[in-house]
């Protein structure tokens, strides 16, 4: 029988909580089957030991995919996109990164059954607790927002921690091939998404959001995040240039972090590297507004 539901993970390095997450997607308690693809970026620190441990006990549930050689590291993003999710057999798909975890037993069940009973909904997501330093905390990184929700509020910045996602994967047929080059995948996804039907807040803590120095996001350096966060939403306003709405929202953030961008690059390089910068910067500026002008 195909599951209902694929649990896509993706890990790098996590020796010292790979098991907590799986331990998480093990203990999910459903009326239908699901399935655990879990994908390594090719880990040398004895995570891969540990994925192939439970294998071994669950054949028929976990189903690995490792990396020889590092795919992150060459820049092209995409690491779900490309290598997971075409791979993926249930009709829905939930994340979790292999350093967060799910404490709710019936969190899949509870997504999958408010999403099987309303087609108009194409995201189902929940609260979070925050981790630091071994000790849990309300999460306070993301801004509240009420409990249905549609693309215009995701428009404005990401509110949704992956862990708590939960979609339907017949929506992905379509999905844009730059979109798969970026190197922050939710947001360009949930936007995506949005597209097609509105947004669900379940009023539960059904996950743990890790923060720790080794992670994906949080050890980069704040200047690089800024970077890939412009980056991605140079992706997304000319992709959204149909909705007039959807592309100001997301030009303003656009506008307000290249600003700053600037000024550090006056600061930090040569004259000359930075008035490149500024130029490419311009050009894209005046392409948005041709958009505009379009509409």
């Amino acid at each position: 029988m195909n599951p209902i539901l694929t649990i896509s993970c993706i890990t790098y390095n996590h020796k010292n909580y790979i098991r907590q997450a799986i331990i998480g997607f093990l203990s999910q308690k459903t009326n239908f089957p699901f399935e655990i693809i879990i994908h390594d970026d090719s880990s040398n620190d004895g995570t891969i030991a540990i994925i192939k441990e439970f294998q071994t006990k669950y054949p028929d549930k976990i189903f690995p995919i490792l990396q020889e050689e590092n795919q992150f590291s060459k820049g092209e993003g995409g690491i779900s996109t490309r290598f997971v999710w075409p791979k993926a057999r249930g009709k829905y798909i939930a994340l979790c990164e292999g350093d967060d975890y799910w404490i709710d037993p019936f969190k899949i069940q509870k997504q999958v059954d408010f999403l099987e009973k309303n087609k108009d909904f194409s995201i189902c997501f929940h609260s979070v607790k925050i981790e630091k330093d071994g000790k849990l905390r309300e999460d306070d990184i993301t801004r509240d927002v009420p409990d249905s929700t549609d693309i215009y509020e995701l428009a404005k910045g990401n509110f949704i921690h992956t862990p708590s996602i939960v979609f339907r994967k017949e929506l992905l047929k379509a999905y844009p091939e730059n979109f798969i080059k970026s190197q922050v995948g939710d947001y360009p996804l949930l936007m995506y998404l949005a597209q097609f039907g509105k947004i669900k807040k379940l009023e539960i803590n059904a996950a743990v959001y890790r923060l720790h120095s080794n992670s994906m996001w949080n050890s980069i350096e704040k200047r690089t995040r800024r970077g890939r966060i412009i980056k991605y939403l140079e992706l997304l306003v000319p992709y959204f240039a149909y909705d007039k709405m959807v592309f100001l929202e997301l030009h303003k953030r656009w506008k307000k972090l290249s600003r700053s961008r600037i000024f550090e690059l006056l600061k930090a390089y040569r004259i000359i590297e930075a008035f490149l910068e500024i130029m490419r910067l311009i050009v894209l500026e005046c392409k948005f507004q041709v958009l505009r002008l379009l509409k």
